[in-house]
């Protein structure tokens, strides 16, 4: 049932996001770890079919004011897209960790794929992306950056062509760094 839930949900954010609405944000305190836990079971299976190892680290015990699903939606969004990057035998990791600043937070998103090359690596969170996915549409990245803004975040992204990519996104740990639209 939860499965579903989260599907509706997802199915719903991009909804709004194509028609460019923003429903109200609703903040709740909680562990940004835990979220990365439920983004990483929801994606396990589909991991293990390719052969790629999902992990969570980092601070388990932190604790922060998010929009559980909003940011749930995030990771889902680059754990999924990142599925495409490792061959057999690689592996995702979600890392939870405190920023140099005491008001932020940072998850990092890290895959042991290909890396991306500078001209994708330069727009990939910007309206000029385009997915190089067959298919792909570029908008789950627009997705990501707006759920990132709407926390008072920022996000960025590293990559070594043949070593892999790492996003960051570097959020408040309270809501009250937060806009809320």
């Amino acid at each position: 049932r939860d499965g579903v839930e989260q599907v509706t949900a997802r199915t719903k954010e991009i909804a709004r996001a194509i028609k460019g609405e923003v429903a109200p944000l609703e903040f709740e305190q909680g562990r940004p770890y835990k979220n990365a836990e439920r983004v990483t079971q929801s994606l396990v299976g589909t991991a293990e079919r390719r052969g790629i190892t999902l992990n969570v680290e980092g601070d388990d015990n932190l604790v922060a004011n998010y929009e559980r699903r909003r940011l749930y939606n995030a990771l889902y969004n680059l754990v999924n897209t990142a599925l495409d990057a490792p061959p057999p035998g690689g592996s995702i990791t979600i890392a939870v960790g405190r920023d140099n600043s005491p008001d932020y937070y940072t998850l990092t998103v890290r895959d042991t794929g290909g890396g991306m090359p500078e001209e994708v690596l330069r727009t990939l969170f910007t309206d000029a992306v385009r997915s190089t996915k067959p298919g792909g549409t570029g908008l789950g990245t627009r997705i990501v950056r707006r759920i990132v803004e709407q926390h008072g975040g920022a996000i960025s992204a590293s990559s070594v062509v043949g070593q892999g990519t790492t996003i960051t996104l570097r959020l408040p740990i309270t809501a009250a760094q937060a806009f809320h639209s």
